[in-house]
């Protein structure tokens, strides 16, 4: 954390996550397929002053496109009918948000 002055806090997160195995092949036998390692970057202002504080916060800040999970195909339709579903399912992470808050403490 950085703070530049006595009333302002600047932040910058890293969130780093190495290879990760996909649902349905916690055993990794299957071909080795993993979702591949990631990192994403979050800053954070906050300005305090009377009572109030104010904040902007911008996560994924370089819009880095990465899957927060995954499960491999040939696994059982999840709507009780006879076929499968063989397609990999990937859970894409979102793309850069923004945040503001204001708020006040007495």
């Amino acid at each position: 954390m950085i703070q530049p002055a006595k009333e302002i806090d600047i932040d910058l997160s890293m969130v780093s996550v190495s290879k990760q195995v996909l649902t349905n092949d916690l055993t990794n036998d299957r071909n080795g397929r993993r979702l591949p390692s990631y990192t994403a970057f979050n800053i954070k202002t906050v300005y305090r002053v009377c009572g109030w504080e104010v904040s902007f916060e911008v996560m994924n800040l370089f819009d880095e496109q990465y899957e927060t999970g995954g499960s491999l195909g040939a696994a059982p339709s999840p709507f009780n009918t006879d076929h499968t579903v063989e397609d990999n399912f990937f859970v894409p992470a979102p793309g850069r948000g923004f945040l503001g808050v204001v708020s006040y403490s007495w």
